[in-house]
């Protein structure tokens, strides 16, 4: 069983900019179908929490449900959002999401679906003091703690128009921080980057966490397989934070700001 949960919080970590982090919740169930489908080859499938993730353009998206998917992207289009693009992650695989930007309201829309599994929506705006408001209809987004300054509102009926109007009335007026379709791939990448960085400062994922994303699964776990898979997460964050230290170079400047591109998100201290 301690297997299991390992999967099941694969990826733990990437409710940042889009709210990735419920694919801890959700990664095992793409593993198990995968595996059953016989479209997993030998080491496609990592057992550790990847501490980056890299979007890839799909010029021709395979949606499982192409109608939810158009009806979602046209109610954005209505409400004056503009194309990104449509991207599977890296390593990620089944992973599919269309991301759209609403710049006169320095917002990101992400619709994602998941094989056989589950689709959902996420409104995000991000703020000058490193604040983020992510607006979702994700029934897995609550189950991780979130990160110091970000707000969260959750409805698991809402479409698109009707999470437009939770975010119309938790956004701030003001202080959001630009956003722009060309921005969206570096920001998504870096922003998942900070979540785990975080994460990882202050051990991975606590037990209270863990315990919440059990529940919501079917097969039954003890305290042993709790107790197995955060001694084994906690391990996986410290070997994160030792190749973060081993790589880090006082002399490279490319992570520096410039004129075109906002700073990318980092991790609170």
């Amino acid at each position: 069983m301690a297997d299991f949960l390992r999967g099941l919080l694969m990826v733990l970590g990437a409710l940042t900019l889009v709210a990735l982090l419920l694919l801890g919740v959700a990664w095992w169930r793409i593993r198990r179908t995968l595996r059953r489908l016989g479209e997993v080859c030998e080491g496609l499938v990592d057992e550790t929490t990847p501490g980056r993730i890299t979007l890839q353009p799909d010029d021709d998206p395979e949606w499982d449900d192409d109608d939810w998917a158009a009806e979602q992207i046209a109610l954005l289009t209505a409400a004056g959002f503009e194309p990104c693009g449509t991207f599977g992650v890296d390593p990620m695989p089944g992973l599919l999401l269309a991301a759209l930007v609403h710049p006169a309201e320095s917002t990101y829309a992400v619709i994602y679906e998941l094989p056989a599994v589950c689709r959902w929506v996420e409104l995000v705006t991000c703020y000058d003091d490193d604040g983020m408001l992510t607006v979702s209809s994700s029934p897995h987004l609550e189950n991780l703690d979130a990160m110091p300054g970000r707000e969260r509102v959750v409805d698991l009926e809402a479409d698109s128009a009707g999470l437009l109007e939770l975010w119309r009335a938790a956004v701030r007026p003001t202080g959001r921080r630009p956003a722009k379709a060309e921005w969206f791939v570096a920001e998504f990448e870096q922003a998942y980057a900070a979540e785990m960085a975080w994460r990882d400062q202050r051990g991975g994922p606590t037990e209270e966490e863990v315990r919440r994303i059990a529940a919501q699964m079917d097969d039954p776990v003890d305290d042993a397989d709790i107790a197995a898979t955060v001694r084994r997460q906690a391990r996986e964050a410290h070997l994160r934070e030792a190749a973060r230290a081993a790589a880090v170079d006082p002399d490279d400047d490319d992570e520096s700001p410039d004129e075109d591109r906002p700073p990318a998100p980092r991790a609170p201290a």
